[in-house]
């Protein structure tokens, strides 16, 4: 059950990191873009539009991770088989990775302006 509560932790911790993203005050929680100087930044880059991008980011790992969150929560209670943990665990890292690179596509390629 430690796992599941650790789980649900990361999972909130992701949703309210994407509404802070999606008010587009969360800047510094852009990797390229917390490092550049704040004249450069607003200069080079349209950052509301980068923000939005990367809360779409951490609300897909918000998700997904609640969804497996759940899937655990209903193996160890209500008994739904194992089985579904393993194929749904591989979905969700192979769809956090595809999300990261669309996103960070995104920015390079669509948030310059």
């Amino acid at each position: 059950m430690t796992e599941i509560a650790i789980g649900l932790l990361v999972s909130v911790a992701c949703l309210i990191s994407a509404l802070v993203l999606f008010s587009g005050h969360g800047v510094f929680m852009v990797a390229s873009l917390n490092r550049m100087d704040p004249a450069e930044r607003e200069a080079n880059y349209d950052v509301k539009r980068a923000c939005r991008a990367t809360g779409v980011f951490a609300l897909a790992a918000g998700v997904l991770v609640l969804v497996f969150i759940a899937l655990k929560y209903a193996v160890l209670v209500e008994g739904l088989s194992a089985g579904v943990l393993t194929p749904y665990t591989w979905f969700m890292i192979i769809a956090i990775i595809g999300v990261l690179i669309a996103s960070n596509y995104y920015i390079s390629t669509r948030c310059k302006k």
